[in-house]
């Protein structure tokens, strides 16, 4: 057996594989490396723009507490007795960490976020609602001022205001002895609410803003104003009982239907004659807008206007009660009743004569008949009154004068006298003679009067009662 050499294979390709093998390796480190250096950059950049988000929101916590701050000082400027920018200093503070909680992710409950910004949000609007809460007291109090001049009527305040706002709102304003302090703090929802309060002989009454807007609006009893209707009476005048004149648009007229016939009768030393105000017609044309009027006000004003206005003796309104069937009748019958009392009119005066009244003879002088009548037919009425006491109606349009019963000894009905028919104004004027007296005996001097008085009256009644003469035409 011949020896020979062993054969030496030579791996060349494992060198080669190592190699790649490191070059492989080394590529992924430096790739992992490249990768990780640029995730690097891209957090480092990422957190730089979140710092600089960051410090940009946080500029814009601190501008907004800025104008809050300004706001604050601007309404503690006008009431520095209230310490405003004191009381809500330490709430303005806490804004910027609210923001910055919410905004950094540092509070993931939706509830707390949302209850987080609630209050962000009235830490912002509490100096403009701070402001209104001050405007509104202001409000109440020159309502309290200017109506208290008024009290009890239309527009006034109504003296049965419950509570003491009344007496606080004087403290308020610096009228009274007292301290007015401000604070603010979350109400039964949460939401941060700013209070009034005051504190007065040895009393303390807190007003929410709520309240205080609930007052202004009229929602809620504070001090209860009387519904001023003036307006809305004058225009049921306008309406009902005058008129534009049609000749003279400036001018204003009544409405012959808002009044009854004409009516005489002795006031005083007068005698007047009048158109009465025909009220049940009135109230039955305005009633559709009365009740208009009082189905518009609200509870309270309905109470203050039955108490003040309505039925002011009685007081008998409350806000249970008020909306019954027998309160709406009350309180329509004295709307009627004020309007017609105070903003129409009670009648139409035509004419006012001072009454002559009879003046007896002087001694030694002998009045005559005539004398007699041509005294009594200047005032017919006058004389009857002051004669007999009686209270005679006049009817201006027909000419009649009426004597009611009840003035007439033994009679059953009414004396009317129609003044055009000659037998009736003798027969008056007959009976005038006789109520006088001034020839009741039976001497000659008595019955000469008589007579002269007959023939007096007679021819009086001839001469008013005769026709006018018919004006002659050139024709004639």
């Amino acid at each position: 057996m011949s020896y020979r050499n062993p054969q030496q294979v030579v791996d060349t390709q494992s060198g080669k594989a190592f190699t790649d093998l490191q070059r492989t390796i080394s590529g992924v480190f430096t790739g992992v490396a490249d990768t990780y250096k640029k995730e690097q950059d891209e957090q480092a950049k990422k957190q730089q723009e979140l710092a600089d988000a960051r410090k940009k929101q946080q500029a814009g916590y601190e501008l907004q507490e800025a104008r809050v701050y300004q706001g604050l000082a601007k309404a503690n400027w006008s009431n520095k007795a209230l310490d405003i920018k004191g009381v809500l200093g330490p709430l303005v503070n806490s804004y910027s960490d609210i923001m910055d909680q919410i905004n950094s992710g540092a509070v993931t409950d939706p509830k707390t976020i949302a209850s987080y910004r609630a209050q962000a949000a009235d830490i912002l609007t509490m100096p403009g609602r701070i402001g209104n809460i001050i405007e509104g007291m202001e409000i109440v109090s020159e309502n309290i001022k200017d109506t208290v001049e008024r009290m009890g009527s239309l527009g006034g305040m109504d003296p049965g205001s419950p509570g003491t706002m009344y007496e606080d709102m004087h403290v308020f304003m610096n009228q009274s002895p007292g301290q007015r302090l401000l604070s603010v703090k979350p109400d039964e929802s949460g939401s941060l609410q700013g209070y009034i309060t005051i504190k007065r002989n040895g009393k303390t009454t807190e007003y929410s803003e709520k309240q205080i807007n609930a007052f202004i609006s009229g929602k809620s009893n504070g001090i209860s104003i009387i519904p001023d209707e003036t307006s809305d009476m004058e225009g049921l005048t306008k309406s009902f009982v005058t008129m534009t004149d049609p000749l003279n648009a400036n001018k204003t007229i009544y409405q012959d239907s808002a009044f009854l016939p004409p009516v005489t009768e002795r006031r005083g030393d007068k005698m007047v004659t009048y158109k009465p105000v025909n009220r049940d017609l009135l109230i039955n044309q305005a009633g559709p807008i009365i009740s208009a009027n009082l189905k518009a006000m609200s509870l309270d004003e309905k109470v203050a206007f039955g108490n003040n206005i309505a039925s002011p003796s009685n007081r008998i309104f409350t806000l249970e009660n008020v909306n019954t069937e027998d309160s709406k009748k009350i309180l329509k019958d004295g709307y009627a009743n004020y309007w017609l009392e105070k903003f129409a009119i009670k009648e139409q005066v035509l004419s006012s004569e001072k009454v002559q009244e009879p003046r007896p003879a002087k001694e030694g002088l002998i009045e005559t008949g005539k004398d007699f009548y041509d005294k009594v037919r200047k005032n017919p009425i006058s004389y009857l009154q002051a004669y007999t006491r009686a209270k005679p109606e006049y009817d201006r349009a027909k000419n009649t004068i009426t004597i009611k019963a009840s003035d007439l000894q033994d009679a059953d009905e009414d004396k009317v006298y129609n003044m055009n028919n000659p037998d009736e104004r003798i027969s008056f004027y007959t009976r005038l003679l006789e109520y006088s007296q001034a020839a009741k005996g039976n001497s000659k001097g008595d019955k000469l009067m008589r007579k002269q008085f007959e023939d007096a009256v007679r021819a009086g009644t001839a001469k008013k009662l005769k026709p006018k003469a018919k004006k002659k035409l050139p024709t004639d």
